[in-house]
């Protein structure tokens, strides 16, 4: 499919992956000849542009490199550059070429070759096309990746994309220890952040699993992602991506991981099959077959049920297909990942965010439907009583709230939660577990038994998916590694938080990183034995705590550090680039994409639109767009 209807004849894949641009750039296109840095720059290009703008000072050294024809570029065009930036942030819409006033900057600017939409398509395409060779600089000289993966409709009639984000530290090679002051390993703002779009790709048919995996190799091998990624983070059900797809890119100093799921994913997940589950209780169906887009029901076994049976050995199975309210099929099913393999249960799922505002703003819920006060009451039982899943994914949703520790809250809150209801299903008792009031479970007094029961059947049908979720995370050594490099945690948070499993928890840690001072890539002429960084590392005490964010700091304490624990550092330091969710990544791009529709509607069309968003969200990370005041 070509999402582009002009005279162009390239497909996406041609467009946006390829490092070929669409229109061939203006006469400053340099191939990669050699493997010397003649054809790498540090220096940055903000001091012709900022003289222009802001009259600004001279220019300072990045820590995130520019190719060498970009920042020809940048020199020898500045004002296009600053047409297509101008477009590119949402300031002017791309049509602004046929306005009057802009013969008038053609002019008395310089800007004859852009004097028709056509040169300024051509000057998108040159911008778009050295921005990617930087990032593909970048990221082909570092290590220990931190890849993000999603699947993002921005609008709700528009088409879906393929997003994914590479966070890194810049200047990072094992081995290689750059500059001399901590503030190398930070970005262009000195900020412990650095979190790139690398793919934002329209999906020819969003329900099709190979394309999203054949964009994803694509996407991998565009930016030489190979050997050097530390772990995925997926924030999609279905990302159909195995082991096999991701070890060409897994480190080989690195004891494979696989997939970390997002907490914010967990929570969509356990919240969908809940609400999927109620449509098969006829005493809460009648109010929500007013509010479903697909009005299949679908019935997850409870762990209570015989492991024998001979329906358990079935990952999917067709229960009934009776006339029922609301109409459809009724699925019974063990695997969550079987049931989006189906067409209905893909197509559920895809609809989700129809559905979801019914679970989470319950509040605001006005519905005028015919139904009885017993199912009524059932329906507002049955949302008080997945409120604690509604607060959580209201706090996954908000930026900056969904770091580790968060995982690890979200996790023990479930867990606990879980517990709770279990006990009041057995026994009534709606008890305090870790000062936690659980009181809310208690029904109001006109709910009926069978009502409260089929409430609390729908809630615990998610028990056995979230155990698998938790179980994935807490046995992944990943995030305990993490935690542990903190200097103002190590030890102390795994032994305080989870004081009955710390010694399983602490053993994982170990595990992998013997596995990484021992790998001959790593330990080199130092001969390391197996831990000896490490036990030194701990024998000191956690820092005092430091201001919450300060992530820099943490840079700093393992930059000041890299001569007396050289392996150790380079590890830890990229542990504070992890990143645990797409929610922060996905509202910025959201930002984005909101500024450039404010000003353009719904006139830009692919592939403008596409450039422009990866354009826009380059600029910023690279220090090139939020510096300066238009007057």
């Amino acid at each position: 499919m070509n999402f582009y209807s002009g005279s162009f004849t390239l497909t996406y894949f041609e467009a946006l992956i390829d490092p070929r641009p669409i229109c061939k750039p203006t006469r400053y296109i340099h191939a990669f000849e050699d493997e010397s840095d003649s054809w790498i720059s540090r220096n940055c290009s903000c001091d012709r542009l900022d003289i222009f703008l802001d009259r600004g000072e001279s220019a300072h050294f990045r820590n995130l490199a520019l190719s060498r024809s970009h920042l020809d570029y940048l020199n020898e065009r500045p004002i296009q550059f600053i047409a297509v930036r101008l477009v590119a942030r949402g300031q002017v819409p791309l049509n602004i070429v046929t306005a009057k006033g802009w013969r008038k900057l053609v002019t008395n600017y310089e800007l004859k070759d852009i004097a028709s939409m056509s040169d300024l398509t051509r000057e998108i395409g040159d911008v778009f096309f050295y921005s990617e060779e930087s990032l593909v600089l970048n990221t082909q000289q570092t290590t220990y990746i931190c890849v993000l993966v999603d699947v993002y409709t921005p609008a709700k009639d528009g088409p879906t994309y393929l997003c994914m984000f590479a966070s890194f530290v810049p200047q990072l090679m094992v081995g290689r220890n750059s500059g001399e002051f901590y503030t190398a390993w930070l970005n262009d703002s000195w900020k412990a952040d650095n979190l790139q779009l690398i793919a934002f790709i329209p999906l020819t048919n969003p329900y099709n699993r190979t394309e999203k995996t054949n964009i994803f190799h694509e996407t991998m091998e565009k930016y030489h992602l190979d050997k050097s990624v530390l772990c995925f983070i997926v924030n999609s059900v279905d990302m159909p991506l195995t082991s096999d797809d991701l070890a060409p890119y897994c480190c080989d100093e690195l004891p494979k991981v696989g997939l970390i799921n997002s907490a914010n994913m967990v929570v969509d997940v356990l919240s969908f099959v809940m609400f999927r589950h109620a449509l098969s209780e006829p005493v809460i169906n009648t109010v929500l077959k007013q509010l479903v887009s697909w009005h299949g029901t679908i019935k997850c076994q409870n762990k209570d049920l015989d492991l024998e049976s001979e329906s358990k050995t079935l990952p999917l199975s067709v229960v009934a297909d009776a006339p029922i309210n609301p109409p459809g099929l009724v699925y019974e099913f063990s695997d969550f990942a079987a049931f989006l393999e189906t067409e209905e249960g893909y197509m559920a799922w895809c609809h989700w965010a129809f559905d979801r505002k019914y679970m989470f703003e319950s509040d605001s819920l006005s519905l005028t439907v015919n139904c009885t006060d017993m199912e009524w009451l059932a329906y507002e039982y049955f949302i008080r009583v997945s409120n604690p899943l509604a607060a959580l994914f209201r706090a996954f949703n908000e930026k900056d709230s969904a770091g580790l520790t968060s995982h690890f809250i979200l996790y023990e809150s479930m867990e606990n939660f879980y517990s709770a209801l279990r006990l009041f299903w057995e026994t009534g008792l709606a008890e305090r577990i870790n000062g936690i009031d659980y009181s809310f479970l208690n029904p109001p007094t006109a709910l009926d038994t069978a009502a409260k029961d089929a409430v609390l059947r729908c809630i615990m049908s998610t028990e056995n998916i979230f155990h698998h979720y938790s179980d994935a995370f807490f046995t992944n050594p990943l995030p305990w590694t993490a935690i542990t490099l903190n200097p103002t945690k190590k030890f102390s948070y795994i032994e305080r938080m989870f004081p009955d499993h710390a010694d399983i928890y602490k053993d994982l840690v170990f595990s992998y990183l013997t596995f990484y001072v021992n790998h001959e890539d790593v330990k080199g002429e130092a001969n390391y034995v197996a831990d000896t960084e490490f036990v030194a590392y701990l024998t000191r005490p956690p820092l005092a705590q430091v201001k919450v964010g300060a992530k820099e700091n943490i840079v700093k304490y393992w930059f000041d550090r890299k001569e007396l624990w050289p392996e150790l550092s380079v590890l830890a330091v990229s542990m504070v680039y992890l990143r645990w969710s797409c929610t922060s990544a996905l509202a910025e791009l959201g930002d984005i994409i909101s500024a450039l529709r404010k000003t353009n509607g719904s006139r830009l069309r692919y592939p403008n639109f596409e450039r422009l968003v990866k354009i826009r969200h380059h600029l910023i990370k690279f220090g090139m767009a939020d510096n300066y005041t238009y007057k």
